[in-house]
């Protein structure tokens, strides 16, 4: 599962954040959450995995849900995927790669932004963008 993360980390973006903040218990959208990486994972090769790791995901409750969450995060992290976890950055060359502006308009390098949504990543690749703010 974790080499399978790995190798697809791309097809499962906008699910990154969603799941972190459902582990949280941040979030009532469990089972849509779980329905939606469920049919991303629906591959020959994927479905079985999650099937393995995960278990029939609709029978849960709440609380579950969240317990589910927090280890697929472990598992996402061992496959390299991170989530960025500063409150605050100051934006050099590559940071509108992994960052826009809530506001729109272009990033200035050397300037000190307020993470409003953090970055997913897996190395240099961005799964999802996140959000920044003047401070």
């Amino acid at each position: 599962m974790v080499t399978y993360c790995s190798q697809n980390a791309e097809r499962f973006s906008g699910l990154y954040e969603p799941l972190y903040q459902l582990a949280g218990g941040k979030s009532e959208l469990g089972a849509f959450l779980w329905e939606e990486w469920d049919i991303r994972m629906d591959t020959e090769e994927g479905a079985p995995l999650f099937q393995e790791a995960f278990g029939v995901y609709n029978s849960w409750d709440k609380e579950q849900s969240i317990r589910q969450a927090e280890k697929f995060l472990l598992l996402l992290q061992q496959a390299g995927i991170q989530r960025d976890m500063e409150n605050t950055l100051i934006a050099d060359n590559s940071t509108a790669k992994f960052y826009q502006l809530q506001q729109g308009g272009f990033l200035q390098l050397g300037v000190e932004y307020r993470i409003v949504v953090p970055a997913w990543r897996s190395g240099a690749n961005c799964l999802e963008k996140g959000i920044l703010t003047y401070e």
